[in-house]
């Protein structure tokens, strides 16, 4: 296979490891000239005006979908994106990370995970659909997160343990509605790393940068901005 097909028009050559388009029977090649029409076409947005003193002006943040999947959506084009690059065939989808999420709770873990989403909930911080009082068997709760959509959403628990799952660092940039943003950084145990953008308390957007040829989604080492703000 010499290329991947995104759309009719849009194909990554593995050969060169470039974005190109086709119009008309001719190749254009994705450059630094013209890298950002492509992607924009692709989904790319700018960055909030609040992040643009933070990141170069060839990062991008990516809705991958709503729903309550956000995160996982974010995480699978992450993923996946980085797999098309480096000829990978292995591709993820939303439900494969919800069902591998679930297999990261443990006799160990069951009850301090649980044990935190009570405390949510009695609190009023709780997010989902589901009741963690009802809980009683680790079963029951993996049976909740393999649910797509808003009955379970990511949070840093979940994400956390896709992090020692997948082995790659994630970062999660918050923003509010103050426009004020702050930076955590779920695991520092490994060597690779992805960066999301976390709108309004609700909503996980993918956050990369476009390196000459492509978009890049998993960095192996991270800005020296984003660095300095990291609580």
């Amino acid at each position: 296979m010499n290329y991947f097909y995104f759309t009719d028009c849009l194909i990554f050559d593995y050969k060169d490891k470039t974005y190109y388009l086709l119009e008309d029977n001719k190749k254009t090649k994705i450059s630094n000239k013209n890298w950002v029409s492509f992607v924009e076409e692709y989904g790319w947005e700018e960055l909030n005006f609040s992040l643009e003193n933070m990141l170069d002006e060839k990062y991008r943040i990516l809705d991958c979908g709503a729903g309550g999947d956000c995160f996982f959506h974010s995480l699978a084009e992450a993923l996946n994106l980085h797999n098309i690059y480096n000829n990978n065939e292995v591709l993820y989808d939303t439900q494969y990370i919800r069902e591998h999420a679930a297999k990261m709770i443990t006799k160990q873990n069951f009850e301090f995970i649980l044990n935190t989403y009570i405390i949510e909930a009695e609190n009023g911080e709780f997010q989902g659909d589901w009741d963690p009082s009802k809980i009683t068997t680790i079963n029951c709760l993996k049976a909740e997160i393999v649910k797509s959509g808003d009955n379970f959403w990511a949070d840093n628990v979940i994400i956390s343990l896709l992090s020692d799952f997948f082995k790659i660092n994630f970062i999660i940039i918050s923003f509010d509605t103050a426009y004020n943003y702050s930076i955590i950084q779920l695991s520092k145990n490994h060597k690779q790393n992805i960066i999301f953008f976390y709108e309004l308390g609700c909503h996980y957007k993918l956050v990369g940068r476009f390196d000459g040829k492509k978009i890049k989604t998993i960095f192996n080492t991270l800005p020296k901005d984003i660095k300095e703000f990291i609580i």
